[in-house]
């Protein structure tokens, strides 16, 4: 469920650079921003596509214990720079519609952190649970 959103975002992230107006709107750390959050969103497909790509080459007829883990760490790996990449391309969008740079870094900033709260403290918390 998670590799089409992560293709999505990444599809928008490459049309925006070939959009009018990308580098007048822009300004050159904004552009690096987005820069370094488009690879980001890449770095993140690859990490969650790695299982399925895994699961075909090494253990095509049977799924072990080992992979079951190795899947899961690699998808969540995945998540924290799909974190980053979107808290990164918040504060681009709202430094351009604000105007403001403090807003746009604590917009930023607070989406990451709920975005590691949800995919990471919490389910940790829930796995010391049981």
């Amino acid at each position: 469920m998670v590799i089409p959103g992560i293709q999505a975002l990444f599809g928008f992230q490459l049309i925006a650079v070939f959009n009018q107006g990308f580098d007048e709107k822009l300004s050159n750390v904004g552009q690096t921003v987005h820069l370094v959050a488009m690879t980001l969103t890449a770095l993140s497909m690859a990490l969650v596509m790695s299982p399925a790509a895994l699961h075909r080459l090494a253990e095509p007829k049977q799924v072990s214990e080992r992979f079951l883990w190795l899947a899961s760490n690699l998808i969540l790996a995945g998540m924290v720079p799909l974190a980053v990449a979107i808290g990164l391309d918040s504060y681009v969008v709202t430094s351009i519609v604000l105007g403001r740079e403090l807003p746009a870094v604590v917009l930023g900033t607070v989406l990451m952190v709920v975005f590691a709260w949800m995919w990471l403290v919490l389910p940790l918390g829930e796995l010391h649970k049981h």
